[in-house]
Order: structure tokens, then C-alpha cells, then sequence
């Protein structure tokens, strides 16, 4: 999959769904696995306010609209270039009258209103040395954005029953949960991702919220022995076109 996306947009600088399209020419980081797994796997309430924090293309946005028909979306992405990219994906999709873009450091949003679902695939290459390219720099270090920044907003943007969800690399699961812990923010659902059964997870993906009840557990294999496996074409069926 990822080499598709990678020949896909090299060619075309774009990548179409079911219901929408997304230019990249001006962001550093392109479509890719992660954000169509959260924005597919994310539970939703009925006509929630959503934010998506580090929009970059405004994927999550748009899958958040095009899943709740009832919603107002918020996106924000603190990279001026990656925010020009999604505004413009929001302006030419049908649900552009429900997404609002803002080119703005989280640490710096001011929030029009609480929110019932907070989700993010937020940059995580904590401690691999930087390259030459400051704008894929921020996309994927944690220098301008990283999961706990986005509990702590969340911790104080969340309605009372409202919920964050995040995908972030299984290796940093552990310091990610002892943060929402300290905020008082605790597992709701919880998805190991590996890329087929061979693997070890690579991914988690994480909902959490105010409730201590019970915290479901599943797991998902990307692949099987002949391709994609029928649980993730069965998650993603309502945005690949070819699925």
C-alpha cells in the first residue's frame, strides 16, 4: 500500500476517494496508511462538534464529514502551505460548508465552542536525527506537535462525554496512556495494527475519554497471505475507490 500511495503521487501529486479528492503539492507529508485507518476506525456520536488537530491535507476532516452527516469539523495544521492544501480540498468537497480550516499552532487555537470527538494522527519521529526539509520536519517530529500536547488540549476542549483519538506507534503506547492517565483521560477502545500476521504492531490506535468502564481491546492485520485482508478492506470500503 504505501508504495502505491508513494508511485500514486508522484505522478498526479494526488490521491482520490469515494467522495472527495486530495491535493498534496504544497504539503510535506502525503496520504498514507495511518490517517485512513483513525478516520475510518474512530467512533462517532450524532451531529458532534469535531476537531482534527494537525489537518495537513485535511483527510481526517473530510472523513469526519463525509461519516457524520450531522457534523461541524474544525481542522487546524500550524504549517501555512499544508493548511493552503487543505482549504482548498475542503472548498471543492461536498461538505465544505460543514469544515472550517485554520492555519494556527494548537498551542495558539482558540476554540469557538467544546468538542465531542478530538482526533489526530500527530507527528511521531521523536528521536530520529532531522533532515534538510523543514516542512516534512514538522509534519512528522514531535517539535510542534506531539500526542501529549494534543491530550492536554483535549483535557480542556473535550465536552464532559466527548472523546480523543489518535493512531501513534505502538512503541510509544506506554508514554502516551501515562499521560492521558495524569490528565484523567482514560482508554475507551484500544487497536493493535500490524501490517500482517507475521509482524509485530507497528500502530495503536487509541480512543479516550472520561469514563473508567471497561476499555475494548481488538486487533487489525492489514494484510493477509493474498493481499489486503477482508477486515481492513471491510474498515476502509467507504473511501478507497477500488475496495
Amino acid at each position: 500500500m504505501d508504495s502505491y500511495f508513494c508511485r500514486k503521487n508522484r505522478l498526479n501529486n494526488y490521491f482520490r476517494f469515494k467522495s472527495f479528492t486530495i491535493y498534496q503539492q504544497n504539503t510535506a507529508m502525503k496520504v498514507g496508511i495511518d490517517g485512513v485507518l483513525l478516520g475510518a476506525w474512530t467512533s462517532l456520536g450524532n451531529g458532534c462538534r469535531i476537531l482534527d488537530v494537525g489537518t495537513g491535507t485535511g483527510l481526517l476532516a473530510l472523513m469526519m464529514a463525509q461519516r457524520n452527516t450531522e457534523s461541524l469539523v474544525d481542522a487546524v495544521e500550524i504549517d501555512y502551505d499544508a493548511a493552503a492544501d487543505a482549504y482548498m480540498n475542503v472548498l471543492e468537497s461536498p461538505f465544505a460548508k460543514r469544515i472550517k480550516v485554520f492555519a494556527s499552532d494548537i498551542c495558539d487555537f482558540e476554540s469557538p465552542a467544546k468538542y465531542g470527538l478530538i482526533i489526530s494522527n500527530p507527528p511521531y519521529f521523536v528521536n530520529n536525527l532531522r533532515g534538510n526539509d523543514r516542512q516534512r520536519n514538522i509534519a512528522r517530529h514531535t517539535e510542534s506537535l506531539d500526542a501529549c500536547k494534543v491530550l492536554q488540549f483535549a483535557d480542556a476542549n473535550l465536552e464532559s462525554d466527548g472523546k480523543v483519538s489518535m493512531i501513534y506507534p505502538f512503541e510509544y503506547h506506554r508514554m502516551v496512556e501515562n499521560c492521558a492517565w495524569e490528565l484523567s483521560l482514560y482508554p475507551l477502545r484500544r487497536c493493535k495494527v500490524s501490517m500482517s500476521k507475521l509482524n509485530t504492531p507497528t500502530r495503536m490506535m487509541v480512543e479516550y475519554g472520561r469514563s473508567r468502564n471497561y476499555c475494548t481491546d481488538s486487533e487489525l492485520c492489514v494484510r493477509d497471505q493474498i493481499g489486503y485482508s477482508e477486515s481492513y478492506k471491510e474498515l476502509t470500503k467507504d473511501f478507497y475507490l477500488y475496495l
